[in-house]
């Protein structure tokens, strides 16, 4: 399984902790290459390549040239090292502590060709997903309420060259929006393609306080 990390800086001592706590416990896993993305002209750029460095797994630090128009396109600078077979976690502004290898385990038993990690929350401004009655995804919405189950940070993908096709997918859907491209869209695309997306739920209690 490879691993990307995408943040414009490490500013936030939760942040810091939560990634650095979860590359830890992540070296249970069959883990390939991990990878950290920080935008070269991002703020405080140099202090966040250092703490990158300390991380318990070795890490490649990846400095893209500038900064790109949300986390789909800066997740493509990996490109080379993505567009495969193996699987992908995408650790993208983690919000929750959660048991990232439990998520991962439970999106393998069931099979799924993607899944989130999720928490109950009604707060406004989260990324929800809307499942069905077979506790599938079938939305991913940025920003409306339109259910409890918001996005805590964590996205698996069962093969990498899926997750690269969806953000091209994404980025081609809409090619003059002003708006980021974000990581959860590219949910929506799978679905599209028939793909199955499902959710592994973490209590309220792993929210930050």
């Amino acid at each position: 399984m490879n691993i990307i990390i995408l943040t414009d800086e490490l500013g936030e001592n939760f942040e810091e902790e939560l990634i650095s706590e979860y590359l830890g416990n992540l070296q249970k896993e069959k883990t390939g290459k991990v990878i950290h993305m920080i935008p070269k002209n991002a703020p405080h750029n140099e202090s966040s390549t250092e703490t990158a460095k300390v991380y318990p797994v070795d890490v490649e630090i990846i400095t893209a040239e500038e900064r790109a128009r949300g986390a789909v396109c800066t997740a493509l600078f990996a490109i080379d090292d993505i567009n495969n077979e193996d699987e992908l976690l995408v650790i993208y502004r983690p919000l929750i502590r959660a048991d990232v290898c439990a998520a991962v385990g439970d999106f393998r038993q069931r099979d799924l060709d993607g899944g989130l990690v999720t928490f109950p929350s009604a707060q406004p401004g989260h990324t929800r997903v809307v499942l069905d009655e077979t506790d599938h995804v079938i939305r991913a919405d940025e920003g409306r309420p339109v259910s409890n189950h918001a996005a805590a940070g964590y996205y698996y993908f069962r093969r990498g060259s899926d997750f690269v096709n969806a953000c091209f997918a994404v980025i081609e859907r809409e090619p003059s929006s002003e708006q980021p491209y974000d990581l959860p869209s590219t949910y929506n695309e799978l679905i599209l393609q028939q793909k199955n997306i499902g959710i592994f739920e973490c209590p309220e209690s792993s929210s930050p306080s």
